[in-house]
């Protein structure tokens, strides 16, 4: 699989930041005094903040779940800076490049086509109240591309047919690799071909070179036993905790504002029209090399986390009854 991944990861021309391929050094215990997950919508996060308000119980230290989400590039400096040690900051924000060496960021991504169908349902799920009500306002409004109380597989069909553009939203899945408002990094509408590519490159560099970790909503339990091994002052425990938290569904499968139920899968003519969009194209390569970077970094820490499997039978009982726990629905 690795392999596959490697040999699918796109070219690099002379023009763009390379990527380095090596992982960041193995953290040292306590080398990070603050940790940042700023959060990516949609890839899990409820669940992680689940679990780490039980963490931050068993392992001694300050959680700080931000409600201000997105904020300027002052504020989150501000904010960090002020934060004492032991803390662990939680938001939907950017990322601060200046950001000193003993503050450690890491996150969760999603494979994008299933992020963008599941981002199209929770905008006008019943459990967001008036801003649902909003968003379905704003549907309406549009009769071309809006899709009002369609299912997301026809509404890809829609708009391609109506010539509206298919990557709406999908910005949100790289500006944790970006400073609020940077112009320079991640996905942007107006970009051309050129600058697309450079940007993506940005947002990836960051990824490789700033972030101790990134997992994937997809593989969410080996994600959170990674996690253990490569930052035990945070996250020892993590797997076995993982076990009392009940899963909840943030969209609901059945909306009575839409009349849509979620149902069916995208089919094969609607993923085409998605990767033709040359933004979601970037998405999806950016993707491609953040997942393998993740088994990159799982086969450096393999040994390790079956190790620790064998040798604790707690932790072996937690692993096994936790294999059903993967689920594209997680987060949703």
């Amino acid at each position: 699989m690795l392999a596959l991944l490697i040999a699918a990861s796109p070219a690099v021309s002379p023009s763009v930041p390379a990527v380095s391929t090596l992982l960041p050094p193995r953290p040292q215990v306590h080398q990070y005094h603050r940790l940042v997950y700023n959060r990516v919508p949609k890839c899990g996060s409820s669940t992680l903040i689940a679990l780490v308000k039980l963490l931050a119980k068993r392992n001694n230290f300050t959680l700080v779940n931000d409600a201000h989400f997105w904020p300027s590039a002052k504020r989150l400096k501000d904010t960090i800076s002020a934060l004492p040690q032991r803390t662990f900051y939680i938001n939907h924000a950017g990322f601060w490049p200046e950001a000193p060496a003993n503050v450690g960021w890491i996150n969760m991504v999603r494979e994008p086509l299933d992020w963008l169908n599941t981002r199209f349902y929770y905008e006008v799920d019943e459990s967001r109240g008036e801003d649902a009500q909003e968003t379905l306002r704003k549907r309406f409004a549009d009769p071309l591309c809006g899709c009002a109380k369609l299912e997301y597989d026809e509404c890809v069909r829609t708009q391609h047919r109506n010539g509206c553009p298919l990557s709406t939203g999908a910005e949100d899945l790289t500006r944790f690799t970006c400073g609020p408002h940077e112009r320079s990094c991640g996905v942007n509408h107006e970009d051309n071909e050129e600058e697309r590519a450079y940007h993506m490159q940005v947002a990836q560099s960051r990824v490789e070179e700033r972030f101790i970790f990134v997992g994937l909503t997809e593989e969410y339990v080996r994600s959170i036993r990674m996690l253990e091994v490569l930052l035990p002052d945070w996250f020892e425990g993590a797997s076995e905790l993982l076990l009392g938290i009940k899963l909840k569904r943030e969209t609901s499968e059945e909306n009575s504002l839409t009349g849509t139920t979620m149902t069916g899968c995208l089919s094969k003519e609607s993923k085409r029209f998605l990767t033709e969009d040359p933004i979601n194209r970037g998405l999806l390569d950016f993707y491609a090399n953040v997942q393998e970077r993740f088994w990159r970094q799982y086969a450096s820490l393999e040994d390790e986390i079956n190790n620790a499997s064998r040798s604790n039978a707690g932790l072996a009982n937690a692993m096994m009854r936790l294999k059903t726990y993967d689920s594209p629905s997680l987060g949703v």
